[in-house]
């Protein structure tokens, strides 16, 4: 599908990604075993299901797990909520 990321290579390098991003924020390595657990477990899954890409919800999950910023979602009903959703 044009213009869907492709994360056929995430599996191979996401330990070097992850390292790279807890860096960058000034982190230890130190992660929470069960981010890792729960990360695996998508990842794993997707990979048994021959797929090359994340849904958008497991994307956020592994984002979520190592403290990648992802932007918030929500459904505004009128204009004001949608500029209270906006600034959130």
């Amino acid at each position: 599908m044009p213009g869907r990321p492709r994360f056929g290579h995430f599996f191979l390098q996401a330990p070097t990604f992850f390292k790279t991003c807890a860096a960058a924020r000034g982190d230890s390595d130190d992660r929470d075993e069960g981010k890792q657990v729960a990360v695996r477990k998508v990842l794993d899954a997707v990979k048994a299901d021959g797929r090359t890409s994340l849904t958008a919800p497991e994307g956020k999950l592994v984002a979520d797990a190592y403290g990648i910023p992802v932007p918030g979602e929500g459904v505004a009903t009128s204009a004001a909520d949608a500029a209270t959703l906006a600034r959130a």
